[in-house]
């Protein structure tokens, strides 16, 4: 089942990558998506927005037919392609074919020379995670 995070992880990637998210027939205005480590105020505002429940059933990514609704609920899986590596809705209890990734309709993709776009890391839950990992290894050393 895709969770809202994985979801949310999938439209920022797609964002990062110059899709648009079109709600309607009309597209989203363009946001910066993330800070060293975490995503914007703005990004995290157009989700917000983006996945109430009055918006969702009419939200969706260009070049893509699952809305965000769809997406949120537990008819769907968010997983990396197999072509790209980025992120892609999948559907969760089907055996066959699966819809085209975004990176379908991209030139560019898949360019393994340019680093894919990833959710945001926080570098001190890393660093707290890894000094974790040293304490009580040293003190197994004992």
């Amino acid at each position: 089942m895709a969770n809202s995070q994985s979801t949310k992880d999938y439209i920022a990637q797609w964002l990062q990558l110059g899709k648009q998210v079109i709600v309607g027939n009309a597209p989203v205005a363009q946001v910066p998506i993330r800070l060293a480590d975490g995503y914007t105020p703005e990004f995290e505002n157009l989700w917000r927005w983006l996945a109430s429940a009055a918006i969702a059933p009419q939200a969706y990514l260009s070049g893509t037919d699952q809305t965000i609704a769809q997406l949120l609920s537990d008819r769907w899986e968010i997983l990396p392609c197999a072509r790209c590596h980025t992120l892609m809705p999948t559907p969760a209890f089907s055996v066959g074919s699966c819809p085209p990734c975004p990176c379908h309709d991209l030139p560019h993709l898949p360019n393994l020379d340019l680093v894919i776009p990833h959710p945001p890391v926080s570098s001190q839950a890393q660093l707290a995670q890894v000094a974790e990992r040293l304490r009580s290894q040293s003190a197994t050393e004992v």
